[in-house]
């Protein structure tokens, strides 16, 4: 077979990786790194590779630029050295088309809209050490990373090699990105080609070889950091060293028996170190691991995702402490800081994509779903690492929890309570809405302390947080669910601020239901009389407080205790005010009766809003309903009904004619709002009978069920009705 041409070596071919470097005559010190550290004869053997091999000219300038090597490669440390020239080494062989060509694995789709994850890197040869790190461990707190050289360490496992990005027109175009990004971390213009990292590949074509490719390019790549590698970095005017000790507050340390009995001598009994998989599982990315992705499983996704940081400096942090953390009535130390609230900071600077000058100018969102600006005053360095991109700033990025109506929870020492139940419901993000005008009802831990109300108590066990309650009707504790727990707080924020025009004033919240103002005597309630504690019985009344801290979205009040809600049905609240009215639409077969007294309306749509006016029994009376056929009676009966809106006596509803369930002349109905009252008008727009809110039974509200199979929530209904008695029937 040797015989026949087409299995013979082409005559192009000269041999493998190392021959081919080692023939071109502008790769001589290339080529001479490559036989100091012995990786001439890898290459030169077996396996598939890619190298990107600096020129001589480009080596002269690493030498201006790094003067303590004197000119020469032998005097960059072995060590070094092999970290230098095996980042020139990429697994695998990739031809140009298949460098520009890249799809869901990493390889690019000009064609495909959809593409997502924005970076294109490859894998290097260049895997780091396994790195030690000292530890302290409390059982509160679990392990640390600490600065200074303990007995107690932890051995990390580096769990993939170092990735280089690579840059084509085709990349930018794909992606949308506009070329100048390059600059902004590379220093220098992107004028087409390739670009392997900072360094261009040389406009040629690439040189095969028996296993693989030879490029040549124009600048030595030194290997890129990560982000811990970064943080780690001491430069003359700044250091970040403090933002890293705060992320050393959260590792976690997995052990990792496979790779510590595959260390050389462990399976000869020697003494190896036990090897750990270090994972930061509360943030956004680990900060050291060159695998990207949300899977830190699947190192493949490296290739194609990217992560960001926004690095504070040392006076950075010590600024925002003093302005945020370290205040009288805040925490007083970062010490004292709730986890929680250390991890929003952190992951308020973490981006889980790549961030180009272009996304920073036009403002981006971060890990905790805050939409960031940072002028360009505020960044004092810029790199690509190889896990991130990397800006180091002069001001912290203050999470949106601080300045919106969550504000006095996340800065004052006296929420833990409620900013652990925010925390665990996830309702922070509705908290921060920018556009909203919230009034924001919160409970100290002073009233479950002091007035041994336990409505709400957490528990920490193994690092869980849950929450119970004393049920004082039943005299037990019980366990709090999530749902209940989110409709509970969901409940507290008022979706407006009061105007205080009206004596009553109704403001919907975020659970659907209304919170009460009485703006004389400065109380506020839920549509039901607030009790003292979970389940009590002892009915109190709530003055709120304003809270001083500023808020960009509303008000924060600090009251006592939890609002309550009534749970009525429509069919319940018009029994309430006149069960007559009841037993005629019972007759007129709109009620239909069910068990004992419940009834269930036929007529009426659940999540549809409605306004009912109720004749009170003299009114009734005087009407002669016995007269009418069932036909009428269901008209007269419908015309009470308003469809589509909630009207109380507040004066916020408008004026103006509004829609009833009747069908014949009644369809319509022209009403009056005011301060304090409801008018209806008759045609002439004079009134024909009034609502006032001193009248007694009036603005009582009906709710409808909510339920599904991920709600069982005991607080799982909202308001869609209110109910007036008026003295007069809406039919002539």
């Amino acid at each position: 077979m040797e015989d026949l041409d087409k299995y013979k070596a082409p005559s192009w071919l000269k041999g493998k990786l190392y021959t081919q470097v080692e023939s071109q005559e502008n790769l001589k010190i290339f080529s001479e790194c490559l036989k100091l550290t012995s990786i001439d004869t890898i290459i030169n053997t077996s396996g598939l590779y890619t190298v990107f091999a600096p020129t001589d000219e480009a080596f002269n300038i690493y030498f201006s630029e790094n003067p303590e090597y004197n000119k020469d490669v032998k005097n960059i440390p072995l060590e070094e050295l092999e970290q230098l020239v095996e980042f020139h080494i990429v697994q695998n062989s990739w031809s140009k088309v298949q460098l520009k060509k890249i799809n869901v694995k990493g390889w690019i789709d000009e064609d495909d809209d959809n593409v997502e994850h924005r970076a294109n890197k490859k894998e290097t040869l260049y895997r780091e050490k396994n790195k030690k790190y000292y530890v302290e461990y409390s059982d509160e707190d679990g392990f640390k990373i600490v600065d200074e050289e303990r007995s107690l360490f932890r051995t990390s496992f580096t769990r993939s090699r170092k990735y280089v990005p690579v840059f084509f027109n085709e990349y930018f175009s794909t992606y949308g990105i506009p070329t100048s990004d390059y600059e902004y971390y590379f220093d220098r213009s992107f004028d087409g080609g390739i670009y392997y990292a900072n360094a261009k590949v040389s406009d040629a074509d690439e040189i095969p070889a028996e296993n693989g490719y030879l490029y040549i390019i124009d600048r030595v790549v030194e290997p890129l950091l990560n982000t811990e590698e970064l943080l780690e970095k001491e430069y003359a005017e700044y250091s970040y060293s403090e933002f890293l000790d705060l992320i050393h507050e959260f590792p976690v340390f997995e052990l990792n028996l496979d790779e510590t009995y595959k260390q050389a001598g462990a399976d000869e009994g020697l003494q190896v170190d036990t090897l750990y998989n270090l994972s930061y599982p509360e943030l956004a990315f680990n900060i050291h691991s060159e695998i990207t992705g949300s899977n830190e499983n699947n190192a493949i996704n490296s290739i194609q995702y990217h992560n960001s940081f926004f690095a504070p400096s040392n006076q950075a942090l010590d600024a925002f402490l003093e302005k945020y953390i370290k205040g009288s009535k805040q925490w007083g130390s970062l010490a004292n800081v709730p986890n929680s609230i250390k991890t929003i900071i952190i992951n308020s600077h973490m981006v889980s994509d790549i961030s180009y000058e272009s996304d920073i100018l036009a403002g981006f969102i971060n890990e905790e779903r805050d939409l960031v600006n940072i002028p360009e005053s505020n960044i004092l360095q810029k790199d690509y690492g190889s896990n991130s991109t990397y800006v180091g700033l002069n001001e912290v990025i203050v999470p949106r929890a601080f300045s919106c109506v969550s504000a006095p929870v996340y800065l004052r020492r006296g929420f833990y309570t409620f900013l652990n139940a925010i925390e665990e419901t996830n309702i922070l993000a509705a908290l921060k809405k920018r556009d909203a005008n919230y009034s924001f009802f919160v409970i100290p831990d002073l009233t479950y302390g002091m007035l041994r109300d336990s409505s709400l108590n957490v528990v920490l066990k193994n690092n869980r947080i849950s929450f119970r309650a004393y049920n004082r009707s039943t005299e037990k504790f019980e366990s709090v669910l999530d749902n209940d727990l989110r409709k509970k707080l969901l409940n507290h924020v008022g979706t407006d601020l009061p105007l205080g025009a009206a004596d009553i004033e109704f403001v919907r919240n975020l659970a659907g239901n209304y919170i009460v103002f009485d703006n004389v005597n400065n109380l506020v309630s839920g549509t039901a009389n607030t009790t003292f504690g979970f389940g009590g019985d002892s009915i109190i009344d709530l003055q709120p407080v304003l809270l001083e801290e500023i808020t960009d979205n509303g008000k924060t009040y600090e009251i006592d205790t939890w609002f309550s809600f009534a749970n009525v049905k429509m069919s319940d609240r018009i029994r309430e005010i006149n069960n007559s009215f009841l037993l005629l639409m019972e007759k007129a077969g709109l009620a239909n009766k069910l068990l004992g007294d419940e009834y269930e309306l036929n007529f009426i749509n659940l999540g549809t809003f409605y306004t009912v006016f109720i004749p009170d029994p003299i009114a009734l009376n005087n009407y002669n309903t016995d007269t009418l056929s069932n036909s009428e009676l269901q008209e007269f009966i419908k015309a009470h009904f308003l469809s589509g809106d909630i009207i109380f006596t507040d004066g916020k509803a408008s004026s103006g004619v509004y829609t009833t369930l009747n069908d014949s002349d009644y369809k319509h109905i022209n009403i009056e709002t005011g301060i304090d009252y409801i008018s209806i008008l008759d045609d002439n727009n004079i009134e024909y009978t009034c609502i006032n809110l001193s009248a007694g039974k009036t603005n009582l509200t009906t709710t409808t069920p909510v339920s599904n199979d991920d709600d069982s929530s005991v607080w799982s209904f909202v308001t869609t009705g209110v109910v007036h008695s008026i003295d007069s029937v809406l039919i002539k």
